[in-house]
């Protein structure tokens, strides 16, 4: 076996542990949810092709995040907390994600941006 092809993926702090998948709505976007260990909750456009633009995370939690679930119409997204105990439900806005993604550019331009 040889490996095909190597992509950058989201990078906030910690490697997501939980990653699930929204519904498809019927567009012909694919999107997925994710969670770091260390409070971040993020959003991912699919396919992952290592546009920086076309991933984003926040901070969620003020500490670990345990655990994450989509709501059956993928509108919501619900994660809880480690020692905070705190749960926190989020709605979804893809359409931010699909600006930020074209406002980025296409092709190289989003990664020459990254060079200083």
């Amino acid at each position: 076996s040889h490996c095909v092809q190597t992509l950058l993926g989201p990078t906030y702090g910690a490697p997501p542990s939980n990653l699930q998948m929204l519904p498809d709505v019927g567009n012909g976007k694919r999107y997925a949810v994710y969670n770091t260990p260390e409070k971040v909750v993020g959003l991912m456009k699919l396919p992952l092709d290592g546009n920086p633009n076309t991933a984003m995370g926040l901070i969620a939690h003020p500490g670990s995040v345990k655990g994450l679930c989509v709501s059956h119409d993928g509108r919501f997204v619900l994660t809880s907390g480690g020692w905070d105990y705190g749960i926190f439900l989020w709605e979804v806005d893809t359409g931010a994600l699909d600006a930020m993604a074209s406002l980025g550019g296409t092709g190289i331009e989003p990664f020459e941006a990254l060079i200083p």
